[in-house]
């Protein structure tokens, strides 16, 4: 089984063309103070999974301590594909998340309790981008001297 997971900010399925459409990929969010809540899309795509079995598929949002701040209900799924195509499944999970903390997070995917994907993303303070941005400046400016 192998599974993959994008997170977007909002994600669109059309059902008379049974497909999703994503908005923005996410790999950072901003903020401008903590904690913060934010909802969040996980757009997953499992393939190669059982046929006629269901699977048990969880959520998990880890901060750079490695401590769970979100969980996903366990969602059981169940291959909708015909015999001609490799059995999988595409979906959406929505989740609303309070972060706490500025770093990298790692946001877990678990099928039938065994991790199978991991995605990063990273939260950082709107002023730690301007401050950034301002020695950019100065260096560049600097060298000019």
């Amino acid at each position: 089984m192998y599974g993959q997971m994008i997170v977007t900010n909002q994600a669109n399925f059309n059902p008379s063309l049974k497909m999703y459409t994503l908005d923005r990929v996410l790999n950072k969010l901003e903020t401008n103070a903590l904690p913060f809540v934010n909802k969040l899309e996980v757009f997953i795509k499992l393939s190669f999974i059982p046929i006629d079995v269901p699977v048990e598929i969880q959520i998990v949002i880890k901060d750079d301590n490695q401590k769970d701040i979100t969980k996903s209900e366990t969602i059981t799924q169940y291959n909708p594909r015909s015999n001609d195509r490799i059995s999988g499944l595409d979906f959406c999970v929505r989740l609303t998340t309070i972060f706490c903390k500025t770093g990298n997070h790692m946001i877990e995917l678990f099928v039938d309790g065994a991790l199978i994907s991991i995605y990063p993303i990273h939260v950082r303070m709107v002023e730690e981008i301007y401050e950034q941005k301002e020695i950019a400046y100065e260096e560049q400016t600097s060298s000019f001297s």
